[in-house]
């Protein structure tokens, strides 16, 4: 049986367009969709890229609206970028271990608070800066 250009190509793309009208996914399905490793979607999830719902141990369901988030923040994020280009000088930015020690908070409770407050972050060499003022409006809130 021979087949044309045109009846392989819909052959092929079936499992996909399959995939993109699913409401809910699982792990595998997602992976697949984004061409990717179940691994890799594991990683996101874990990483708070992505959310999902563990349904049991071995059953986790990620709905179609979060995989159609992360092209929407990765938008967001290159326009905001693109928009603030105007990053803070050193002397008016704390870097990430000054900032634990002045506001006594661990590494992952000031990564957590800058991402909740969507504060913009920036690297020079080997340290990450924020810019004091927004820190300071966050630990004192008579500032604003």
């Amino acid at each position: 049986m021979i087949h044309t250009d045109q009846e392989v190509k819909k052959i092929v793309e079936q499992p996909i367009k399959n995939l993109q009208a699913k409401e809910f996914l699982t792990v595998r399905n997602a992976a697949e969709l984004l061409n990717t490793s179940p691994n890799m979607i594991y990683m996101m999830i874990s990483g708070g890229k992505l959310n999902a719902i563990n349904l049991s141990v071995r059953k986790t369901i990620i709905h179609r609206k979060e995989i159609d988030k992360l092209f929407k923040i990765r938008e967001r994020s290159l326009e905001s970028k693109e928009n603030n280009s105007e990053v803070p000088s050193v002397k008016s930015s704390y870097h990430m271990g000054e900032a634990q020690e002045k506001f006594n908070i661990s590494e992952a409770g000031l990564y957590q608070l800058i991402r909740r407050h969507k504060i913009t972050k920036f690297k020079i060499g080997w340290y990450t800066y924020v810019a004091k003022k927004d820190l300071d409006i966050i630990f004192n809130p008579r500032l604003r």
